[in-house]
Order: structure tokens, then C-alpha cells, then sequence
């Protein structure tokens, strides 16, 4: 439980609904867990949502990639 809660706190998603889920076969009656397991799968939906909106640019500008006169 406390490895559930820690990763939580730490914000480790896919961590922490994997515990849940461990949780979740060592006692199904316990419909808390289950609610839990549910509020991280959604979480992790939208944070995989917004990283694919992200648009990915084209191109970078960097100082080495810049037009510089060496002569």
C-alpha cells in the first residue's frame, strides 16, 4: 500500500496502476481500489491525449546548425 501511495505522490502513473491492480487480485470486494484504478487509467488517457496534440516541429534551430561564416 505505502509503494501505491508513493507512487502516487511522485506521480508515477503507470506505476501506480499497476500496484492498483495487484490490489485489486489480492481483494476484489474492495470497490476503492477499483475506483482508484479507474481515476489512473483515466489520468494516464489524458495525459497521452495532450502529448499527442503537442505539435512536433519541423525543425530546431540550434547555434551550431545556424549560418556561420568561418572564413
Amino acid at each position: 500500500m505505502f509503494a501505491l501511495f508513493s507512487a502516487i505522490q511522485r506521480r508515477v502513473w503507470v506505476r501506480a496502476k499497476k500496484l492498483c491492480y495487484e490490489l485489486i487480485l489480492c481483494d476484489p470486494l474492495r470497490k476503492n481500489y477499483r475506483d482508484l484504478y479507474d481515476r489512473i487509467d483515466q489520468i494516464i488517457r489524458v495525459m497521452n491525449q495532450r502529448l499527442r496534440r503537442q505539435p512536433i516541429p519541423s525543425r530546431i534551430t540550434t547555434a551550431s546548425s545556424g549560418n556561420t561564416d568561418h572564413g
